[in-house]
């Protein structure tokens, strides 16, 4: 009886302590870039479409879009290779 609490006791303490590790940290790449072309000379659809399309080319390189800046520059992260 003693040894299965002893037991219980031991297995209960490791799998505490498994679940307090630290994790490692996820590491990213940054990028900083504006749509080619800016707003060009088409209007503003033209612009949407240039700007969708720009988007879905970073987004197949697994780029994550984080936030637009001032100025029409978009930040993106994604995990570091």
């Amino acid at each position: 009886m003693k040894k299965s609490i002893a037991l219980a006791i031991a297995v209960s303490a490791l799998a505490l302590a498994g679940c307090s590790t630290t994790h490692h940290a996820m590491k990213w790449e940054y990028k900083v870039a504006t749509v080619p072309g800016g707003f060009g000379s088409g209007g503003p659809q033209e612009h949407r479409e240039r700007q969708q399309a720009f988007l879905n080319e970073l987004g197949k390189d697994g780029w994550i879009l984080v936030s637009q800046l001032e100025g029409g520059a978009f930040c993106f992260k994604r995990p570091a290779k």
